[in-house]
C-alpha cells in the first residue's frame, strides 16, 4: 500500500476511534428523567414543568382536562412510554394560589379537602406489574410511592407522588 493510501486508512481508523470515544452512552430523555424523579418522591412533587412539556409535545390539550377533587386529569395521546410501561393519563394538583392563578387550565381549587401537591400517571397494567416496574425504575430511597387501583381514572392503576402534611 502506498504512503497516501496508508494515511487515508489511518485517518479513517482514527476518525472511527474518535467517533466511538466521543459518543459515550445515550443520554436519557430529559422529560422521562424528570417524570421518573417526580414519581420517585425524593422531593415533593412539582408537576408544572412536566405538564408544560407534555402539552408542548401535543400529547394533551390543557383545556380538555377532567376536573375533580381539586385535581385535573388528561388523556395522553400517544401514551407516554416510561421504561416498558405505557401511561395513558396524567393527573396533577397544587395548593399554590399563584400557580392556580397563573395556570388555570392546569390547576384549580375546589371546596373541601385538597389532594395536596400531586402528580399521578395511570396505566392499564395491573397493580402487581406496576410494583415490579416501580422497583426497577423509581429510586425513592425507601419513601413509599403510592401504587394502587386508580382513584383518578376508572379501571386503571396509578403511580403517584403526593405531598401531604406528613411529608418526611
Amino acid at each position: 500500500m502506498s504512503l497516501p493510501g496508508r494515511r487515508r486508512s489511518l485517518s479513517r481508523a482514527l476518525a472511527c476511534l474518535i467517533a466511538a470515544v466521543s459518543t459515550g452512552p445515550a443520554i436519557a430523555d430529559p422529560l422521562d428523567d424528570h417524570l421518573l424523579r417526580q414519581l420517585s418522591c425524593i422531593d415533593p412533587p412539582s408537576p408544572l414543568a412536566g405538564l408544560i412539556a407534555l402539552e408542548n409535545q401535543g400529547r394533551f390539550d390543557a383545556s380538555q382536562g377532567e376536573r375533580r377533587d381539586s385535581a385535573t386529569c388528561w388523556s395522553l395521546k400517544p401514551a407516554l412510554e416510561l421504561g416498558d410501561v405505557a401511561f395513558d393519563h396524567i393527573c396533577a394538583a397544587t395548593e399554590d394560589p399563584l400557580l392556580i392563578a397563573q395556570f388555570p387550565a392546569f390547576f384549580w381549587r375546589g371546596r373541601g379537602t385538597s389532594p395536596g401537591e400531586t402528580l399521578v400517571l395511570t396505566t392499564k397494567e395491573p397493580v402487581a406489574r406496576m410494583k415490579e416496574w416501580a422497583a426497577a425504575h423509581l429510586s425513592n430511597d425507601g419513601i413509599p410511592v403510592s401504587i394502587g387501583a386508580d382513584a383518578w381514572v376508572d379501571g386503571e392503576t396509578e403511580v403517584e407522588c403526593r405531598k401531604t402534611l406528613s411529608w418526611p
